[in-house]
């Protein structure tokens, strides 16, 4: 029973996908990690915190598990079940920008892993 624990919970940590946001340009001043995925269909997650209306680069990183990633412009609210706003990105591979324009309308808040 316990190796089986161990396999799983080590496969959902190396085959999971995800998001490093960082709140300056060329992958500086990391603010957070989001990670999900590995599950058939839709999972949703706010960015941390720290994060929130500051992104400015961001690198994701899409297991072979899973199907792609979205990144969205709204905090998901407490009730609300899915990401919201404008829809900011979606990569089915890994996908890096190393600045975002202080123009740019589409902010990352909320990231949606497709399993």
């Amino acid at each position: 029973m316990y190796p089986l624990i161990f396999l799983l919970t080590t496969l959902s940590l190396v085959c999971a996908s995800t998001v490093k946001l960082y709140t300056s340009k060329n992958y500086k001043n990391k603010c957070g990690e989001v990670s999900g995925g590995w599950v058939y269909g839709h999972e949703y997650h706010n960015v941390p915190s720290a994060c929130k209306n500051k992104v400015q680069s961001f690198q994701v990183s899409v297991s072979a598990i899973d199907s792609g990633v979205r990144l969205w412009s709204a905090y998901k609210g407490s009730g609300d079940v899915q990401c919201g706003g404008k829809k900011a990105g979606y990569t089915t591979e890994d996908w890096s920008r190393p600045s975002i324009s202080p123009t740019w309308n589409k902010k990352i808040n909320c990231i949606e892993f497709i399993g």
